[in-house]
């Protein structure tokens, strides 16, 4: 079980689903402490911003960062939810969790895409960080050709999406 949150939400997401590991994928400036009741050591932050191109002043996702959140995953035996967060809960997490869901179930990526699209209606995954896992995985664009089909609504504030594949 995958659960994407925003920022403001990751304490009540480790405390209500138990998790037993968390992704953090955030700017600098808003990067989290390590919640009670999670192993810091599960904890991995990726510090880049919600940008597909280069911009001034901000950090590009690159491959190698991808390559770390879906490496990360590995000592994940799925019998708790690991929390895959960004700041709203909309674009890097959801990027991060396609990646890790296709990690774990590829033949299923265009159902898990369905649900995604289902469950998390505000999802928009970064398309760079997309585009690697997409890439590190072998997938040959089937991820990233997925991309077309998300149609984000607007949300207020960020909500916690529970992921079961």
């Amino acid at each position: 079980k995958i659960i994407i949150c925003g920022l403001k939400d990751i304490q009540e997401a480790v405390d209500k689903y138990k998790a037993d590991m968390m992704l953090t994928i955030i700017n600098k400036n808003f990067s989290p402490e390590t919640p009670i009741g999670l192993d810091p050591k599960k904890h991995l932050r990726v510090l880049i911003d919600d940008i597909s191109e280069p911009r001034e002043g901000f950090i590009l996702p690159k491959k190698q960062d991808v390559e770390k959140l879906l490496n990360f995953t590995d000592n994940w035996d799925q019998e708790k939810p690991i929390i895959i967060h960004c700041h709203m809960g909309i674009s890097r997490s959801t990027a991060t969790s396609l990646g890790v869901i296709c990690k774990y179930d590829k033949p299923n990526l265009p159902i898990n895409v369905e649900k995604m699209k289902e469950i998390a209606p505000h999802a928009s995954p970064n398309k760079l960080m997309t585009k690697y896992a997409d890439e590190i995985l072998g997938l040959d664009n089937q991820l990233f050709r997925t991309l077309e089909y998300f149609d984000p609504q607007p949300i207020d504030e960020s909500k916690i999406v529970e992921f079961t594949f």
